[in-house]
């Protein structure tokens, strides 16, 4: 994304964005979180054990709801590009990516402050999670268990709404796109594949952030009163079970965007084996570029002379 082709594309800031944020989150938050899990003593409980927590719950929450409206910000941008091909230079710039990139951070932040000052370590019988959310008054209380749930919920729901329109606005201009006669001219036998590809990714990027991202926020939303409630060990047991599944779900998410790309995206594989093999792909790839444009030069003279002669 660093390199002189991506830089100058605001889809490769909000790409680094989410990129630093996913290596960030597997780095800080998903050590400590399977370290206590797996070996709860080698987490020292000390008297400043709190200020640990508060970083780790306002770092968790944030790092998955940045990743998610970030997804949102980029799909967004690819969409306006497409509705606005003639200002899409002025519009969609690196530099306001950037301050864009900076907004949601801020606005993601203020969202998760209240970590900051309600968070503890769990106590010593717990074994499912590192860290808790103490409730020090009836009217947090009421906030965490009736408001905060379906304030999560509807962030959510509007960054997946953000996502799934523009993708499908990205997908019905370029269906549309291909029907011209110079793109089927140029594209010849692999206008199917092509086609097929970008579709592809698109929808294969919006459906695992639905699947992998949801779970959790319906897990939040629905249980953010029956957790208090449960007495017997069965319903412990089940809540435990599904609370790690739809928890790892996440982390899931933040590793499997990169293997999409790579998969469904020929330029993402191009930029992987550049890395690799020391530039070989990117010479591929420009003599591609340069056969193509030469096939465009030579089909628009002959399209406009045979134009032409028509007249005549």
């Amino acid at each position: 994304m660093t390199s002189k082709y991506f830089s100058s594309l605001s889809t490769s800031v909000f790409m680094v964005a989410g990129a630093l944020g996913d290596a960030l989150c597997f780095v800080i938050a998903l050590p400590a979180h399977w370290v206590y899990v797996n070996f709860p003593y080698a987490i020292a409980r000390t008297k400043d054990a709190h200020y640990m927590c508060k970083f780790f719950n306002f770092f968790g929450w944030g790092s998955s709801d940045f990743g998610i409206i970030l997804t949102a910000a980029m799909t967004a941008d690819r969409a306006v590009a497409i509705l606005f091909p003639f200002q899409a230079n002025r519009i969609c710039t690196a530099r306001r990516a950037k301050i864009i990139v900076c907004l949601l951070l801020g606005s993601v932040s203020l969202k998760e402050a209240h970590f900051l000052f309600v968070s503890d370590i769990v106590p010593r019988f717990r074994k499912d999670r590192l860290c808790t959310v103490e409730e020090p008054s009836e009217g947090y209380s009421f906030f965490w268990r009736d408001i905060w749930p379906w304030i999560h919920t509807v962030f959510l729901l509007a960054s997946f709404c953000m996502i799934i329109a523009s993708n499908a606005i990205i997908i019905y201009f370029y269906r549309k796109s291909k029907k011209l006669p110079v793109n089927r001219e140029i594209r010849g036998v692999s206008e199917t594949s092509r086609s097929r590809q970008i579709s592809i990714m698109l929808l294969v990027e919006s459906f695992a952030i639905i699947l992998l991202t949801f779970p959790f926020c319906l897990h939040t939303a629905f249980t953010s009163h029956k957790q208090y409630a449960l007495e017997s060990p069965k319903e412990k047991a089940e809540n435990l079970l599904v609370f790690s599944v739809v928890f790892y779900l996440l982390y899931t998410n933040k590793c499997a965007t990169f293997c999409l790309y790579c998969i469904t995206g020929s330029r993402f594989r191009d930029a992987l084996c550049d890395i690799f093999c020391w530039g070989k792909c990117v010479r591929r790839v420009q003599k591609l570029q340069k056969v193509k444009c030469v096939s465009h030069s030579n089909y628009t003279v002959n399209h406009l002379g045979g134009q032409a002669s028509s007249h005549f």
